[in-house]
């Protein structure tokens, strides 16, 4: 689960709900970076940990001791989280994000102080660089853009936006489309932050004000298009894309010109398909097994790492796969299976490419 999406559903019991807020939304457009989110944590977050580095220095100091020869002094920064509170916003914090890989790099921070206290148990918080960009890239909530580069870099936003230029939707202007697409994600952002609720979907999608049925159809349409590329298991959401399609059906025969459209699918689609995807985890799996995935000296590329990679290169998100092959059947993993499908996948990935 996204931050946004636990603190919407679980407001009533966090802590300090204003200063958690804040700092999520402060760390949204850095979270990828992880000096920048060392910075912040250590600038916002840290003042009751500067405190008690203060005073341990001035304990030595009034000792004499050689290593602080010098009288501390507390340092005080404007804007940050007070002392007396930032352990409990940090403890909040931890739960808040604790399922949202994108903030990897504060989850190590966080965690790292838990482990502290938990030595018995430690917390796997080691950041994974590949998994949070794969975290960015699914959530689609890296916005607003000031660059509509920043956009058409991504495959299925450039695909959207060929689609619009193309067919003449909306103007080929640099600040339109960005527009378009800047609107478009706030909408979806906004939408998974109610969709524990079905009448609170309703209500916003049916407040939503736009300035023509054209720009109102595809950015709804955009909306039902990511969820089916990347969140066809969330059953709340799977709920608020069918009442999308309410509004979108009656607009359809007056916005498309000669009739429906294609929607814009990434030709390698396994996430339609869980039968299909979890068979597909199999086999790489099984091929990792048989030491088909090394580096140059020869040696095993972690496992994580594979996944990781051949999900980002099809726009697949793999980064379930271990709890996908846990959940697979025992009678499904014979090699040869295996090989059948990955056979099968090399050969339709063949044909997409020689068809370009």
């Amino acid at each position: 689960m996204r931050a946004k999406e636990y603190i919407a559903q679980n407001s009533d019991n966090i802590a300090h709900l204003e200063e958690v807020s804040k700092v999520i939304a402060d760390l949204m457009p850095i979270r990828h970076n992880k000096q920048a989110t060392d910075e912040y944590f250590n600038r916002r977050l840290s003042a009751d940990i500067r405190r008690q580095d203060y005073l341990l220095r001035m304990e030595l100091y009034e000792q004499g001791n050689a290593m602080q020869k010098e009288p501390p002094t507390l340092e005080e920064i404007q804007d940050e989280i007070p002392k007396g509170i930032s352990a409990e916003v940090r403890e909040q914090l931890f739960k808040v994000i604790a399922s949202d890989e994108s903030f990897g790099y504060l989850y190590f921070l966080l965690g790292t102080e838990q482990n502290a206290k938990r030595k018995n148990n430690p917390i796997d918080c080691l950041p994974d660089e590949q998994r949070i960009k794969l975290a960015i890239k699914r959530y689609r909530d890296d916005y607003p853009k000031a660059n509509l580069d920043d956009y058409l870099n991504d495959e299925l936003n450039y695909n959207q936006y060929d689609v619009l230029a193309s067919g003449g939707y909306l103007a080929d202007e640099e600040s339109v489309i960005l527009q378009y697409f800047n609107r478009t994600f706030d909408i979806y952002d906004q939408l998974r932050q109610c969709k524990q609720s079905i009448s609170g979907a309703r209500s916003y999608i049916r407040s939503l004000h736009f300035e023509s049925e054209c720009l109102q159809y595809w950015t709804l349409a955009y909306i039902v298009r990511l969820i089916d590329e990347y969140e066809r298991e969330d059953e709340q959401l799977a709920r608020c894309k069918k009442e999308l399609e309410k509004v979108l059906l009656p607009l359809e025969p007056k916005v498309v010109k000669g009739g429906k459209p294609t929607m814009i699918k990434s030709e390698v689609y396994l996430n339609s398909r869980k039968g299909t995807k979890i068979d597909f985890i199999r086999v790489i799996n099984t091929l990792y097994d048989l030491g088909f995935f090394t580096d140059e000296s020869g040696n095993k590329i972690q496992k994580k790492t594979v996944f990781t990679t051949i999900g980002l290169a099809l726009n697949i998100d793999l980064s379930g796969y271990d709890s996908d092959l846990s959940r697979s059947l025992s009678d499904s993993t014979a090699l040869e299976k295996h090989l059948k499908i990955f056979r099968d996948m090399l050969q339709r990935m063949t044909d997409i490419f020689n068809s370009k």
